[in-house]
């Protein structure tokens, strides 16, 4: 069965090619079908909706919750939908002071991914924030494995693995970087075979 993927671009400052070759990586894993969208006047009626002033900040979760109600977005839902953002994010259910992006499941559907590229500084680390949200969209790491750690969620602990988890912005650019530096693989043999194996939840 072909999964299918919405991308929804309200980028101005990453290019279309970046989240488009982290998309070609999981079609080599699984079948994937995909629908680019450059709309960042659409998203923009969203983002004011969860816009918080006193933090100068968008609420995820205010955000994707206004999206979702569109008719557009309820007819299609199965699909994966992935959303692209240059604001700041934060999370109000954790009351975070921000996040790089989040996977958020739904029943029988792929659920989404919101991106913010507003604390993104490097190529390799927009490379391997939307590689490692695309990895949790397809199941890695899985649960049952040995190797991982729970730490916002299900991370991986092989070395050099897209999917570990960094939980600051220095974390995230230096460990981005020893990948590139390295030219190490995206996702390790777990996480990849995670991704073949992946199948939509009810």
């Amino acid at each position: 069965m072909t999964d299918k993927i919405i991308l929804l671009d309200g980028s101005r400052r990453l290019h279309k090619d970046v989240p488009l070759e982290a998309i070609a990586e999981i079609a080599r894993l699984r079948e994937l079908e995909v629908e680019y969208q450059e709309c960042p006047e659409f998203l923009q009626t969203f983002v004011d909706i969860g816009y918080e002033p006193a933090r100068k900040q968008v609420n995820a979760e205010r955000f994707t919750q206004a999206l979702h109600m569109t008719d557009e977005m309820k007819s299609r839902y199965k699909a994966g939908k992935v959303i692209i953002l240059d604001n700041d994010l934060y999370s109000g259910d954790k009351d975070c002071n921000f996040f790089f992006g989040g996977f958020s499941q739904a029943p029988s559907s792929l659920g989404y991914i919101t991106l913010s590229t507003a604390r993104v500084s490097t190529m390799p680390q927009a490379r391997d924030l939307i590689r490692h949200e695309f990895g949790h969209m397809f199941g890695a790491p899985s649960d049952g494995r040995t190797d991982t750690e729970q730490n916002l969620g299900l991370h991986c602990l092989n070395p050099l693995c897209v999917m570990q988890q960094k939980d600051t912005v220095d974390e995230a650019v230096r460990y981005a970087e020893q990948r590139a530096r390295m030219n190490a693989g995206t996702y390790c043999g777990q996480c990849e075979q995670d991704i073949r194996d992946f199948r939509v939840p009810n």
